[in-house]
């Protein structure tokens, strides 16, 4: 006799919970969970001990229950690969942020040391906290209300070359390292990095509602290593407190911002930085910064400089995108002014961009429409990719390019009457892409593609 269809798919519900493996309590002994006993299903808060190694193999999924954390006083090393992620998700039928509280990852006992690679975290609260050395590597962070929050600590942490989206807080550190080379958008707050003595920040793209990166250094802190970072459509692109010492804040670019760079703080040296199309290029809350030189300030709405402070202010020697003195003075507010005795000196100007500021020209300074109604029409995946991916068309496009950051065409393809095809970027290294798509009403779709 046939069995119905019900009662095939309510079977497999059941053998898929049987072959799943429950853990909770503390684990005292080093152990691994491996890819054969997956999934492992944490079903009341779980301890990795102090002086205990959990080992999870590639392709390993773990489902942690509503309100559950998994706590670790010993080391965890979440190790994927590419094609075989280790998966950290909620166990509930309809997730939703704030799912499960995260992994966290404490300062009890000896400092053991933690390292995830190739890891997916989806549905948490917070998806790692630690207090411990940990080395975070090509992990996505996904629907989470914040992906990295890392401690105060002495000892060196990473993050690098993660993607972090649809999340309200992307990473901050208060400890030494670095945060490089990772990708975030439709995310409120981008990257966060103060008090360490030293914490690099660079490469990163962040694309945020509200603040792309913050970087405060005290008195007591290193040079500053702020650099080569992008940062487009937020309120705040930059902002750089504290005692900064150092010329390490160069490269960084921010366009499409409410604002573009904020200093507030006692000098420091801000140079070959690059801010496009912001409506206020540079604001400077506190102190008499007078190593603001060298930058590409260009086509800001409202104003090249405003002054909040009480002190003599010098950002001369600066491109403004004109050396009109009537322009420039009237693109520099001071709070203060009146109108007589400014408190900000803008003069003398660059003429030309200094060699080291970096354009911006990629699709999101031209305004590509992104058309909602599109948005169903043209689909990919997978999103991230490792080396292809496949676009649907629905036969409704004519035109497909791909764009990296910089803004160059990288690849193009007449797709006229097609419904799909695979793009193979193979040849291209890692990192955020652009595709626009011409649909033949003329219309166009775009958006954005991660080669991890």
């Amino acid at each position: 006799m046939k069995r119905s269809l019900p009662v095939l798919v309510i079977l497999l519900a059941l053998w898929q919970q049987a072959a799943a493996t429950n853990v909770s309590g503390a684990i005292i002994n080093s152990v691994t969970w491996t890819k054969a006993n997956s999934p492992y299903v944490v079903t009341a808060n779980l301890l990795v001990g102090d002086g205990v190694v959990l080992t999870i193999e590639p392709g390993v999924e773990v489902r942690v229950a509503q309100d559950v954390r998994i706590y670790v006083d010993g080391g965890i090393h979440a190790i994927g690969t590419s094609i075989d992620t280790v998966v950290f998700t909620s166990d509930l039928a309809s997730p939703h942020r704030n799912s499960w509280y995260g992994i966290h990852l404490r300062d009890e006992g000896i400092p053991d040391s933690s390292s995830f690679r190739n890891c997916r975290f989806s549905w948490s609260e917070g998806a790692i906290r630690s207090f411990t050395p940990v080395n975070i590597t090509r992990c996505t962070f996904i629907n989470c209300k914040f992906g990295v929050s890392i401690g105060n600590s002495s000892y060196n942490s990473i993050a690098d070359s993660n993607i972090v989206t649809h999340c309200d807080g992307g990473m901050s550190t208060g400890a030494p390292g670095s945060i490089s080379a990772n990708v975030m958008w439709d995310i409120m707050d981008g990257i966060s990095a103060s008090g360490a003595p030293v914490v690099r920040v660079s490469d990163n793209y962040v694309d945020a509602s509200s603040n792309g990166i913050w970087y405060s250094m005290s008195t007591l802190s290193g040079p500053a290593q702020l650099h080569n970072n992008v940062v487009v459509n937020a309120k705040l692109g930059f902002w750089i407190s504290g005692h900064i010492k150092g010329p390490g804040i160069y490269g960084n670019i921010s366009a499409y911002t409410d604002l573009g760079f904020r200093l507030d703080g006692v000098n420091g040296n801000v140079q070959y930085n690059t801010g496009l199309h912001n409506k206020i290029g540079v604001e400077i809350m506190y102190g008499g910064w007078t190593g603001f030189r060298n930058n590409c300030i260009d086509s800001c709405t409202d104003y090249f400089v405003v002054v909040k402070n009480w002190d003599d202010v010098d950002v001369s020697g600066n491109y403004w995108g004109t050396t009109d003195t009537a322009t420039l003075n009237a693109k520099m507010f001071d709070f203060w002014d009146d109108f007589v005795s400014p408190k900000g000196t803008i003069l003398p100007a660059l003429a030309q961009p200094d060699v080291s500021c970096k354009p911006y020209t990629g699709p999101i300074v031209t305004k590509v429409p992104d058309t909602k109604t599109n948005s169903a029409i043209i689909t990919l995946s997978p999103n991230p990719f490792t080396n292809s991916f496949t676009i649907n068309l629905q036969g409704k496009a004519s035109k497909l390019a791909v764009f990296n950051m910089a803004g160059q065409q990288v690849y193009n393809a007449d797709v006229k009457g097609r419904d799909k095809m695979e793009v193979d970027m193979s040849a291209y290294p890692a990192g955020v892409y652009h595709y626009r798509v011409t649909l033949t009403d003329n219309t166009i779709a775009a958006g954005k593609l991660v080669k991890q």
